[in-house]
């Protein structure tokens, strides 16, 4: 049915109680006026109804009641009232079988991707409802690999961090900074561009460590000496395997992204109860566990997008959702990276620690 606007006077829109009762519509005598009455009623009455006649504002009054209920049907209306529709800027009822007919050919007709979009009717950003302040998720621990047993020196981040296999290649395609990388996928120092990246800035793995353990408050017990050791060892014993595995898919650049990464084969993942990766989590999954986050120039798009989410309680938005997620709150464009920004953050990160660990 086409859109009609209701006949509104200077005041708002006419209404039966400050005009004319559909009572005293029904019985009024002077319905039974002809055209030639109704187009030229020049009476004082006329002046009272902001320029329209006494028998035009009876009208208008019964259309917008009928519009107003969506019941336009030339039944439901006195043939009067039909006729002078004309005049007074209506256009005619249509029957229900007309009606009927019209939507059948509408419903008929093939919509384009163009129309949907030009009139909203696509999920758009706007139709995606988001409640805020939800309940928190409960994660349950990684139980596979190193987070098995209890007594080894880290077994808490193994337990607590993103799960090593989720498939950040496929779900992380911007660019990220060193810091989000030990902070929120710390485990996934088994996919080939994780160690090679980092130690272009830190041989010997020292420093990497201890990001990866500061940012989950697991240097402040008074082993962390130990704990720093055993991960470095890991991730020293990693760092061949990954370069291997970077060989193996000839890829030489590393980049700032996840996209080029690829994950070590299924047969290094211990305890591993299915085989290939994790296909999606939920967004906020990957701040499991953190104290810290990446500050300052640290903070990429996907610390923006991790804070906003824990701000306003969105934990239901999956990580493949985060593209969207960041349209519809205006969190982009991610900040721009500078060429040395991996060497910077580093440094920074050195001058915390020495702070923070005499």
């Amino acid at each position: 049915m086409a859109d009609y606007e209701y006949w509104e006077s200077d005041t708002g829109i006419a209404s039966e109680d400050s005009v004319v009762s559909d009572k005293s519509i029904a019985g009024d005598d002077d319905d039974n006026m002809g055209d030639a009455e109704i187009y030229n009623d020049v009476s004082p009455a006329a002046n009272d109804y902001h320029g329209y006649t006494l028998k035009e504002t009876k009208m208008k009054n019964k259309l917008n009641k009928c519009y107003r209920k969506d019941e336009v049907d030339s039944r439901e209306l006195d043939a009067v009232t039909v006729q002078g529709s004309g005049a007074v800027g209506f256009p005619l009822p249509t029957d229900d079988e007309a009606s009927d007919e019209e939507m059948s050919e509408t419903d008929d007709e093939e919509v384009s991707d163009e129309e949907i979009s030009e009139t909203g009717d696509d999920s758009d950003e706007d139709s995606w409802h988001i409640r805020d302040y939800q309940a928190p998720a409960n994660f349950p621990d990684n139980m596979e690999g190193k987070s098995t047993n209890s007594n080894a020196p880290n077994h808490m981040l193994y337990r607590k961090a993103t799960p090593m296999y989720l498939n950040v290649p496929a779900l992380i395609r911007f660019p990220i900074t060193i810091a989000e990388m030990t902070t929120f996928l710390p485990l996934h120092y088994c996919f080939s561009g994780f160690l090679p990246r980092m130690d272009v800035q830190n041989k010997g793995h020292n420093d990497t460590a201890r990001m990866i353990l500061s940012a989950r408050g697991l240097d402040k017990s008074p082993d962390f000496e130990h704990r720093v050791h055993n991960l470095r060892s890991a991730l020293g014993h990693q760092l061949p395997k990954s370069l291997n595995n970077l060989a193996a898919n000839h890829t030489t650049s590393i980049g700032n992204t996840c996209s080029t990464w690829s994950p070590p084969p299924a047969s290094s993942w211990k305890n591993r109860k299915t085989s290939g990766t994790m296909d999606d989590c939920l967004l906020l999954r990957l701040s499991h566990g953190v104290t810290d986050f990446p500050r300052g120039t640290d903070q990429g798009l996907l610390t923006i997008a991790l804070v906003f989410a824990e701000l306003h309680g969105h934990w239901d938005v999956m990580l493949s959702e985060l593209p969207r997620y960041v349209a519809k709150f205006g969190l982009g464009p991610a900040p721009v990276m500078a060429p040395d920004a991996d060497r910077t953050a580093m440094r920074e990160f050195r001058g915390r620690w020495k702070a923070a660990h005499p």
